[in-house]
């Protein structure tokens, strides 16, 4: 217990070798040292590494205090460092086998200060963790940021939230890269928070194969994501990062989950039927049925009512094509299953008849 600071100078604990932290411990300087401590593997209250100090224990290392990492760098055994609950405040370095954010918050640079978190080892985020980020301007030493050299793995909804500071106002193209690593194949399950910015310009995250990016505006050419289906019955979610998507049906019957953002579901023939959405958004969604009109020969302004009609399947609302028009012999037939939507939601506003160029 208590409050121990080796600023520049040595601690000795003589006897006695603890493994868990309950007292208020900081250790300064290049020079900084804290002997006795190589076995600690636990820390439920608060340690402090600051001003070029260095600290290595034997031992893996948990924290469900307060972490603080300013300018210093972290050693630690097997298997890593883990977080369950607390707060990690770090810019600097920690190196071991997996740094494994399971639960609290990380807090890269500290709270409205940029830094950077190097990472020599693999990189764990599950559900219960989260990250907050910072951008105060564009270059890598104004935003807060993370370089691992392993490998990168998110849980399930993993929460990133990302904010401005310092009077930040992006420009139309700025990018930030926040994450780099060597690999990752479970971006998809990141749920990003990111700054809102008045008018139409906005960010959006690229999840590319040995990063991720924030993206303000176009970032040089940065259009919608295209989400295709197979010929066999799939699965398609979207990714939750502010980007836009296309889902482009694939002749069979999928099921098709936006996730958020603004969607566009593209229908190009009568052979794509048989999709269910299972969170179309009214006023944000759209769905595209320029392929499958022109695939019929429509050739007037608006075939909602006539050649698409639209009826109550419980809470849902099931379209019909009528291939042929409500004066061909043909009956409409089912296409597409709209969830926890209802006819009355949707207007002429919630379809594109005719694709733009």
């Amino acid at each position: 217990e208590g409050i121990w600071k080796a600023i520049d100078g040595t601690i000795n604990l003589v006897g006695i070798s603890p493994e868990i932290n309950d007292a208020e411990i900081e250790i300064s300087g290049a020079t900084g040292q804290f002997q006795g401590l190589s076995n600690f593997s636990s820390n439920t209250n608060k340690f402090t590494l600051k001003n070029n100090a260095s600290f290595t224990t034997t031992r893996a290392l948990n924290n469900s205090g307060t972490f603080v990492l300013d300018d210093s760098t972290l050693i630690v055994g097997n298997p890593g460092f883990s977080q369950t609950a607390g707060n990690l405040s770090a810019d600097g370095t920690i190196q071991g086998q997996l740094v494994d954010i399971r639960g609290g918050v990380v807090d890269i640079g500290g709270v409205d200060d940029a830094g950077k978190l190097n990472i020599i080892g693999n990189y764990t985020q599950a559900t219960n963790g989260v990250v907050n980020l910072e951008l105060g301007g564009t270059a890598e030493t104004a935003f807060d940021n993370f370089d691992i050299t392993g490998n990168a793995t998110f849980g399930s909804d993993t929460q990133v939230n990302v904010s401005l500071i310092d009077g930040f106002v992006p420009q139309n193209g700025n990018r930030f890269v926040i994450y780099g690593f060597s690999s990752s194949s479970t971006l998809n399950n990141i749920t990003f928070s990111l700054p809102s910015i008045p008018g139409d310009t906005q960010f959006t995250a690229q999840l590319n194969s040995d990063n991720i990016t924030l993206v303000f505006g176009d970032g040089g050419g940065q259009g919608p994501r295209i989400i295709t289906g197979t010929p066999a019955r799939d699965t398609l979610t979207g990714i939750n990062d502010g980007r836009d998507e296309i889902f482009i049906s694939s002749r069979s019957r999928d099921t098709l989950t936006g996730n958020g953002g603004r969607n566009t579901f593209q229908y190009d023939a009568l052979a794509d039927a048989g999709d269910i959405i299972t969170d179309f958004t009214p006023g944000t969604d759209k769905l595209d049925m320029t392929g499958v009109l022109q695939n019929i020969g429509f050739s007037g302004s608006d075939p909602l009512g006539s050649y698409i009609t639209l009826g109550a399947s419980g809470t849902n609302t099931l379209l019909k094509i009528d291939s042929d028009g409500p004066g061909g012999p043909g009956p409409a037939r089912d296409y597409l299953l709209l969830r926890n939507v209802t006819p009355g939601q949707l207007t002429s506003d919630n379809f594109e008849f005719f694709r733009p160029n």
